[in-house]
């Protein structure tokens, strides 16, 4: 394997998560079908520094953008 067996335990993590409201027409764009986009018009961007204490000793860096979506009648 490449790397050893969860599970992995992380310590000293730097995260900053932010939220917006956007408009309807833009999530719609970018979520893709069936899925539909909250009807809060909610999305969010986070940025992390990862570290990785155990069994790994590694850090990393992540960014990502998320949309709350529904799928179905759930």
């Amino acid at each position: 394997p490449l790397s050893p067996k969860p599970p992995y335990r992380y310590k000293g993590n730097k995260v900053i998560n932010i939220v917006f409201r956007t408009t309807s027409e833009s999530l719609q764009e970018l979520v893709p079908a069936p899925l539909v986009p909250n009807p809060e018009n909610l999305a969010f961007v986070y940025i992390g520094e990862f570290n990785v204490d155990s069994p790994l000793k590694a850090s990393y860096r992540e960014a990502g953008v998320g949309i709350p979506a529904i799928f179905g009648e759930t």
